[in-house]
């Protein structure tokens, strides 16, 4: 993989913690399942027209 692709999952925050008012916070898994899809799609040269 290059560099280019390491670079853009490590500047991703794997999660986000959403605070409601009144609750504790929780973490949203949307940034885990979209790190973890980038070099999926990357290594299987998947484009958004398939």
């Amino acid at each position: 993989m290059p560099p280019e692709l390491f670079d853009v999952l490590t500047a991703r925050p794997p999660t986000k913690v959403w605070k409601i008012k009144g609750q504790s916070p929780e973490p949203d898994l949307a940034g885990l399942r979209d790190t973890a899809l980038l070099p999926v799609g990357f290594v299987a040269a998947l484009r958004r027209s398939e």
